[in-house]
């Protein structure tokens, strides 16, 4: 939603003690896993592919493409000098000598299919049915990164790379330092696949995670990975969920092409499937954020697909530096289009935008619903607006509703729930008998 302000000062959500708060998100962390994480979550690769079925089929024929390549070249006595480590590595059954021998081979291997996602595309000037960017690994392994509360050095620091100059997940981060604002995800590896590892790199995943929330003003859920021996797991971090795939070895065919999927999947598919809202933008000219904002009609409160209003912020007073809840977060914000960098400073912004997870069922009135903050909102403008003895001591609503976007499947515009963001996945996670958080199946809805 998005209200006027008489007044508001920064707000941080951050502590002041960092390794008492290190302490405490691993804590968490290890609570979460022991508690809340639902493993071999099979199908969690249906959350990666394209929900456009032509560009889901596209991305199928390329993945079986690479996977054929692969295991050709593996079969090859020799190999090319840039990944021959690595095809050494998988045909002597994947032995570990030391833990960050593991990053260059996994490198190596994305590295490899990275490429063959860059040829499917090559040729064509215009494809619509290509694929949108590349996923990599960053050059150095083991890197420091800027802006972190703790001094965190991350195994393999993953970023998507766009393969067209115009896509628009062209995501940069505030500084060209390497920070977590560039980050696509997180590889952590460990030595063996026993399970104390196993259990301790998703716990170090987690940790990470929540720095991605608070960097990433777009992030609505991120993904992990986790590298164990020759035994790669795939993760799923949302505000309601946490999902990690079965066990992808490495040293085996099927395996091989699962992982290399994953990668395919994520080079084609739309924003929203990477964990990005497509309705909150970097612009890199006035080094600003671009939010849209439904628009409420003032007769009857419904909302309108086509009718939403543009703001644009550099301030965020509240982060969202929780794995799990509402992910709420507050921009001081302004309407005026910026041209550059200053027109979105502090004291040119006029309004505040609240952006939240709110837990809804589904068959419920978004009008009626006693929880929403914005039918409250309004009671109250509707109800002071003629006092004026009272005017500029309350936030005044100018817009707000539920967060909608285009899922790219024919069904034209959607709410942003999760029911809509993990598509046929979300009735196995939420079904009354399986779930762990809800008691209905309920689903959470982005309330702007």
């Amino acid at each position: 939603m998005c209200a006027k302000t008489p007044g508001i000062g920064h707000i941080s959500s951050k502590g002041s003690d960092a390794e008492a708060n290190a302490k405490r998100y691993r804590h968490e962390a290890r609570d979460y896993v022991n508690e809340r994480l639902w493993l071999d979550f099979e199908e969690l690769i249906e959350l990666a592919a394209p929900v456009d079925g032509k560009l889901r089929k596209r991305a199928d024929s390329v993945a079986a493409q690479i996977a054929d390549d692969f295991e050709n070249t593996l079969a090859l006595e020799h190999t090319l000098a840039s990944n021959c480590a690595l095809f050494d590595w998988i045909r002597a059954g994947a032995e570990i000598g030391l833990e960050k021998d593991l990053y260059g081979h996994f490198d190596a291997f994305m590295h490899f299919v990275a490429e063959g996602v860059r040829r499917s595309s090559r040729g064509l000037e215009v494809d619509i049915l290509g694929p949108k960017r590349t996923i990599e690994a960053y050059e150095k392994h083991d890197v420091a990164v800027d802006g972190s509360e703790q001094n965190y050095r991350l195994d393999i620091f993953v970023e998507c790379r766009s393969i067209n100059p115009g896509d628009e997940l062209e995501l940069k981060s505030k500084s060209s330092k390497l920070g977590y604002g560039r980050m696509f995800t997180v590889v952590e590896a460990k030595k063996t696949n026993r399970l104390i590892e196993v259990q301790n790199a998703c716990i170090q995943l987690i940790v990470y995670m929540r720095q991605a929330y608070v960097a990433q003003l777009n992030r609505c859920f991120v993904w992990g990975i986790t590298l164990c021996g020759d035994a790669v797991r795939v993760y799923s971090f949302g505000n309601d969920h946490m999902l990690a795939s079965r066990e992808i070895k490495l040293t085996e065919k099927e395996g091989r092409a699962r992982l290399i999927k994953y990668l395919v999947y994520w080079s084609f598919c739309e924003v929203h499937r990477l964990g990005y809202d497509p309705t909150i933008k970097w612009l890199p000219g006035p080094e600003c954020w671009q939010i849209e904002v439904p628009v409420l009609s003032e007769t009857d409160g419904q909302r309108s697909s086509a009718r939403t209003a543009l703001f644009y912020t550099r301030e965020c007073l509240v982060f969202a530096d929780n794995l799990f809840g509402r992910h709420t977060r507050v921009f001081l914000v302004t309407d005026i289009t910026p041209t550059c960098a200053e027109d979105t400073k502090y004291d040119k912004c006029r309004y505040v935008i609240k952006d939240s997870w709110v837990e809804v069922a589904p068959e419920t009135d978004e009008d009626k619903d006693m929880r929403n903050e914005i039918r409250h909102l309004r009671k109250i403008r509707d109800k002071l607006e003629g006092h004026t003895d009272v005017a500029g001591c309350y936030p005044t609503i100018v817009a707000g509703g539920r967060v909608q976007f285009d899922r790219s499947d024919g069904k034209g515009i959607v709410d942003d729930t999760t029911a809509s963001m993990l598509g046929d996945i979300f009735s196995r996670i939420f079904a009354p008998q399986e779930s762990f958080s809800n008691e209905e199946n309920s689903s959470c809805k982005r309330d702007p």
